[in-house]
């Protein structure tokens, strides 16, 4: 009886020393189940790494097996052009044997010294200064100039110069002279043959073209972006509207070095002009004429420069477009799109043939501004 009484109080205190999960068929079905799965699931998991690996692995071999048949065909096409020149010499073979160490320039045996790159561009050098001169050849000092860089290079340039200059083509002149000034170290004093005062007075004529043209072009490129301010510096609401207004609290827009800032005159762009703060901190001044811009159109002083005139089509710069007199008398054209350049945009042509269309950011310029492009 008190045995009995023992164990019914611990069993109400929750006392773990009586086992209440008996064991059944079906749990001990249910254990083996989950067990088999996840014995299942490792052995799955390691035989895709095992894969991941063999694989990997493989690739590994692959790419080792194709970089030993590449640095093999490398050497046995530089031993093969050695031994057929050593076969017999002529021009064409010591360009070959050249054309093979350059091929051995930066691979893994020169990197790793299985080919003495110093030596055999040495090797190359002296074929090509023979090919160069036995007998003179320009394809010889084309191919001796394409060596890869070493310190006696240039002394062997210089030898084979001299020798080389009546063989040259007309039309290749410049370039050989160029090639024979840089092995001077520009020194044209080191340079000897019998005409070579000819050709230093051909080579300094190029030069100066050459350096006029590149002026040239940097000029026009420097113009193309000054008519291109041109034209956005006087663009009403070419940009971004502050405040939800371009008309009454102005715009600003990306140009060259920075961005251009416009601010309406007295809150009134359309009637009373704005002021433009450029990205040089210099400023241009916008008025509009007779106090209207978008029907006569408006003036733009820039700061010490000169005056640009915006006319208005047919007296609606909204409607019509308006035309742009560039400093150089030329002028740029504007057409509105769909008929409502506040609305849709408008597309700018350029007297050089260029043309720049903008859109009205959500369908109102007036107040979202335009995108340019």
């Amino acid at each position: 009886m008190r045995t009995r009484l023992v164990l019914a109080t611990l069993a109400l205190a929750g006392c773990p020393l009586i086992k209440t999960n008996v064991s059944t068929p079906d749990s001990r079905k249910q254990e083996y189940e989950l067990a088999a799965r996840k014995s299942a699931a490792v052995e799955q998991a390691d035989k895709q790494r095992g894969a991941a690996e063999a694989k990997e692995k493989a690739a590994l071999a692959d790419r080792a097996a194709t970089q030993t048949a590449r640095d093999d065909a490398l050497l046995q096409a530089i031993a093969a052009a050695r031994a057929d020149l050593a076969a017999g010499f002529t021009a064409a073979k010591a360009v070959t044997f050249a054309a093979r160490i350059g091929d051995a320039d930066g691979s893994a045996p020169a990197r790793d010294g299985r080919l003495d790159m110093p030596a055999l561009t040495r090797e190359a050098a002296g074929h090509l200064e023979r090919a160069a001169v036995d007998p003179p050849a320009y394809a010889g000092f084309t191919a001796l100039i394409g060596l890869p860089a070493w310190p006696e290079r240039s002394a062997a340039i210089l030898r084979v110069c001299p020798k080389v200059r009546p063989a040259v083509p007309k039309d290749a002149v410049p370039e050989f002279f160029a090639e024979c000034l840089r092995a001077a170290d520009n020194d044209p004093r080191k340079l000897q043959w019998s005409n070579v005062k000819a050709d230093l007075a051909a080579h300094r004529k190029a030069e100066d073209a050459r350096q006029k043209a590149d002026a040239e072009a940097a000029e026009l490129t420097r113009t193309r972006a000054k008519t291109l301010g041109f034209a956005v510096i006087p663009l009403f609401a070419g940009g971004h509207c502050q405040a939800g207004d371009c008309a009454a609290n102005g715009w600003s827009a990306p140009v060259e070095g920075g961005d251009l800032k416009a601010r309406c005159s007295f809150g009134k762009c359309l009637t009373d002009g704005w002021l433009t703060e450029l990205p040089d901190g210099t400023d241009a001044r916008t008025r509009c004429r007779f106090s209207d811009c978008n029907k006569d159109g408006w003036d733009t002083e820039l700061s010490g420069g000169p005056m640009l005139r915006t006319r208005c089509g047919f007296s609606d710069c909204g409607r019509n477009g308006w035309t742009l007199e560039l400093p150089d008398g030329t002028r740029a054209e504007t057409r509105c799109s769909g008929g409502d350049c506040f609305k849709n945009g408008w597309t700018t042509s350029f007297p050089d043939g260029r043309t720049v269309g903008c859109r009205c950011v959500a369908g109102n310029c007036r107040t979202g501004g335009a995108e340019c492009q």
